[in-house]
């Protein structure tokens, strides 16, 4: 049988836009490598929405959904491989300066096969019955853009207009 797949790390890439004052919209793709001859690609699309937000730090929380492939690989050639789809929930706090934002997050993802096979060393596959696959991580995020507050709309009707007491 395949091993379970211990120890991984994750590279990737995640870009937002705030939408309003209390939300944003994301997308994230990345590769996780691990033991065992663990591989995966995946991306998602995310909506958050910031809980509080006061002196450069905000808390947020949001829900995403995407899509993957995983593989384990052993050392005789034989191949698990499975695509799925992906159901996202994070929850993080963020650090902001003029120029730049640090993250710190923890999410879980749950993976749902839609297709799963074990490909052996002489060529046969075998079909995989159903099964779902959570993953629960920390990710550590540097955001890169403008992060200074927004100005204040000025109130355009009153500049320029008298007070009627005066005339």
């Amino acid at each position: 049988g395949f091993k379970k797949t211990g120890g991984d790390i994750g590279f990737g890439l995640h870009g937002v836009l705030h939408m309003r004052k209390h939300q944003r919209f994301g997308t994230r793709a990345w590769y996780h490598v691990g033991d065992n001859g663990y591989s995966a690609a995946n991306a998602t699309v995310d909506f958050d929405f910031v809980g509080t937000s006061a002196n450069n730090v905000h808390v947020l929380g949001g829900l995403g959904a995407g899509f993957g492939s995983q593989s384990w690989a052993k050392e005789t050639g034989a191949e698990f491989r499975m695509n799925t789809f992906i159901i996202r929930a994070q929850s993080s706090v963020g650090f902001r300066s003029r120029k730049n934002c640090y993250q710190i997050g923890a999410f879980i993802n749950v993976h749902v096969p839609g297709d799963q096979t074990i490909t052996r060393t002489n060529g046969s596959q075998t079909d995989v019955p159903f099964a779902v696959y959570p993953s629960l991580g920390l990710e550590f995020t540097t955001f890169f853009g403008d992060f200074k507050p927004p100005k204040k709309k000025r109130n355009k009707r009153r500049r320029g207009r008298k007070n009627k007491n005066n005339n």
